[in-house]
């Protein structure tokens, strides 16, 4: 019930339907779960083309050595994320 009720939260068949897209367009979908403090576990889309990753010789990615996303950010989100970083950090 914990899983239903965080993908419920997190409009889980929305982020389905562009993963599904994007494998049928693109043929490669990816998504991501994230966790702090002021969000609780979060479900993100990730678009394809901003997905970084290492060479793969496998069609399932299991044996990718590295895989990120490009993202930007605003202030106010790098905060929610590093609360330890000071004010001064924060603008520089």
């Amino acid at each position: 019930e914990a899983i239903t009720q965080t993908l419920t939260q997190n409009k889980w068949d929305l982020t389905k339907r562009r993963i599904n897209q994007d494998l049928v367009v693109c043929g490669i979908a990816s998504c991501k779960t994230n966790f702090n403090k002021s969000n609780g576990i979060t479900v993100d889309y990730v678009d394809p083309s901003y997905l970084i990753y290492s060479y793969t010789e496998d069609p399932n990615f299991e044996d990718i050595y590295y895989v990120g996303e490009v993202k930007s950010l605003t202030i106010p989100e790098i905060a929610k994320q590093f609360p330890h970083l000071t004010e001064e950090s924060l603008e520089n």
